[in-house]
């Protein structure tokens, strides 16, 4: 009986040794994109970390005997700040819009988003929490832990610039505020779901917006994950849904490789699109933080 407690206590000490407990701080091992989801995760970068997230688009809508075609390229630049749990963000996007029936009809293009903010960690349901180890019960190391269910929370404020007549009505403010308010959960170390829930436009009672992402992940590897997601927004002018599915690839610790695609769906017409992109992160300057 002893020595049946003995080895039993043996065997969890070498489990725990064996898959000691992960801290939640902001940094990472390996790099922590946004690509190719459209939703902004709660936790920053880490500070002094210098991230930068591309990628290249395109879209096809048939419009009546038309046929709508955009395409274009994203770039997101992420810093982290001051503090392990602000993080500053610049996106831009440029958007080539093309119509054609038997030859180009027209074609145009322009800088169609330029925006810029910063986000904090509010609430991190991990944070100065210890799991206690149970050396006599590996099952009830490894059960499902509530704790999982409740989300970290971050807000994100900034502002939107009016970059080009061609995409922005001339009523149009030249400069907007935008939140978002952010929660992201772990249910384990393979799946993770994060939602998003914004409005924009907030200095202008016509064009004011709000809109919804909603991301599940899931990891197969330490290599590979794959999301599916979606998004609504809605104005007085249109209801835009949106729903993508995507897989990335870790190239490197600090390179990630991402390809999606998804169907759009605004006022009655319906359209597809697909996106490739790279995101690389520069952490030479990353300050650890003791925890």
């Amino acid at each position: 009986m002893f020595l049946n407690k003995s080895r039993h206590l043996l065997i969890t000490l070498c489990i725990v040794w064996l898959n000691p407990i992960k801290s939640h701080a902001q940094y990472t091992t390996e790099i922590n994109s946004n690509r190719p989801s459209k939703s902004i995760g709660a936790f920053a970068v880490g500070k002094n970390i210098t991230q930068i997230e591309s990628g290249l688009f395109y879209k096809s809508k048939p419009i009546d005997d038309k046929t709508k075609e955009q395409y274009g390229g994203e770039l997101q630049f992420r810093y982290g700040a001051f503090l392990e749990t602000i993080e500053l963000m610049v996106d831009l996007e440029y958007t080539q819009h093309q119509y054609k029936k038997d030859i180009p009809l027209a074609s145009y293009g322009d800088l169609s988003n330029l925006s810029f903010g910063a986000k904090y960690l509010i609430y991190d349901p991990f944070k100065n929490y210890e799991e206690k180890i149970n050396v006599y019960s590996w099952k009830a190391n490894n059960r499902f832990k509530w704790r999982r269910l409740i989300p970290a929370v971050s807000i994100y404020a900034g502002a939107s610039l009016k970059t080009s007549k061609k995409f922005f009505a001339e009523e149009e403010p030249e400069i907007s505020p935008k939140v978002v308010l952010i929660a992201q959960q772990h249910f384990s170390e393979k799946w993770a779901l994060i939602t998003n829930i914004m409005s924009d436009r907030l200095s202008s009672n016509e064009y004011r917006g709000f809109g919804y992402v909603i991301t599940l992940t899931h990891g197969f590897n330490n290599k590979w994950s794959t999301f599916i997601e979606n998004q609504g927004y809605k104005n007085d002018f249109y209801t835009d849904i949106n729903t993508r599915l995507g897989i990335t690839t870790l190239l490197h610790k600090n390179l990630q490789l991402d390809i999606a695609g998804g169907h759009n769906y605004r006022e009655k017409h319906q359209s597809y699109f697909g996106q490739l992109g790279l995101s690389w992160r520069f952490e030479k300057n990353h300050v650890p933080v003791e925890l």
